[in-house]
């Protein structure tokens, strides 16, 4: 997948650890799937730390995943009191009010709902 050059900006910082996670589908973390959670992302300011899935040997290549799990919560961060270590971001939309999953690479539609 390419993105264009504001993206990749965007989203370099987000990479705080990347690794391979050689599970041949993604797991579906609200109905028992585990992480593999020794490769964790810094989701920028939102004060979280997080894992996705990562299906390639490309240490950035998120694009099958399409939940994230919170792996750590900055105290005083944006975040606290709001999600806690062991939550699931399954979309993100502005608002909250309507609900929507992620339907391609979480770590882009983060970015851009940041941003």
């Amino acid at each position: 997948m390419r993105f264009n050059r504001v993206t990749r900006l965007l989203t370099l910082p987000l990479l705080l650890v990347s690794a391979v996670s050689l599970n041949a589908q993604a797991p579906d973390l609200t109905n028992g799937g585990v992480a593999d959670i020794r490769y964790k992302t810094n989701l920028g300011p939102t004060g979280l730390e997080g894992w996705m899935y990562q299906a390639s040997e490309n240490v950035s290549d998120t694009s099958e995943a399409r939940q994230i799990l919170v792996t750590a919560v900055d105290s005083g961060s944006p975040a606290d009191g709001i999600l806690a270590v062991d939550d699931v971001i399954l979309g993100v939309d502005g608002t909250g009010a309507t609900p929507t999953n992620f339907t391609a690479d979480p770590r882009p539609i983060l970015a851009q709902a940041i941003n």
